[in-house]
């Protein structure tokens, strides 16, 4: 991490993207069913704690990694450079993005660590649905931008969500529920990975 963060000081550095893994806040796990347990909620943010009182390792794993991401990004905007960080929206009550059943959800962007960076760097979160990127789904997510990209409103350099581009979905309609090609799994299965209009759209902010 050290050496990361040191390489992101340098001159070398154009941009940082993070995408910290977003399956330890999927909010599946807020259903309480047979599936993978909740690790983080409204009341516990940085990690629900177990039966003795102490949070489970995906979970305290989950925020090291998100510290540590966070760290090099510092070391990045202290010496001017831009950062990018994505991950999807919250799901919980009171999101604009709230589903029903989910209303205990919490996200990546409630940990503690996020809210003290955007507070100590002036970094912001916009949001777009990945439809508009060429995504098979919406799957709404947040992109947590350095102040330098937040300024930015050439349309020609600027992230497009900035400057209002291809933010909320506009299509009719999306493929949802269970996908007949691969049986037990879900049309957002693969949604990880960012689509290549999108990649494109952090490089050329970033670069």
């Amino acid at each position: 991490v050290k050496a990361a963060e040191q390489w992101a000081a340098s001159s070398g550095c154009v941009g940082v993207f993070h995408s910290v893994p977003c399956s330890q806040w999927c909010a599946i796990r807020c259903r309480g069913d047979k599936g993978p347990p909740q690790l983080f909620s409204r009341d516990y943010p940085d990690g629900i704690p177990g039966p003795t009182g102490v949070v489970p390792p995906a979970a305290s794993n989950a925020v090291l990694l998100a510290a540590n991401c966070l760290k090099i990004c510092r070391g990045a905007i202290r010496c001017g450079t831009p950062a990018i960080g994505e991950n999807p929206v919250t799901r919980g009550q009171g999101s604009p993005w709230a589903i029903i059943g989910h209303e205990t959800h919490s996200s990546f962007f409630d940990l503690t660590a996020v809210k003290e960076f955007q507070v100590d760097t002036g970094s912001e979160v916009v949001f777009a649905d990945r439809c508009m990127f060429g995504g098979s789904t919406p799957k709404t997510t947040g992109f947590m931008l350095s102040p330098d990209l937040l300024l930015d409103t050439d349309p020609e350099t600027s992230f497009p969500l900035v400057t209002g581009k291809r933010g909320k979905c506009v299509h009719t309609s999306h493929t949802r529920g269970p996908n007949p090609v691969a049986p037990g799994q879900f049309q957002t299965t693969g949604s990880e990975r960012l689509e290549p209009d999108l990649c494109t759209a952090i490089a050329a902010a970033l670069l």
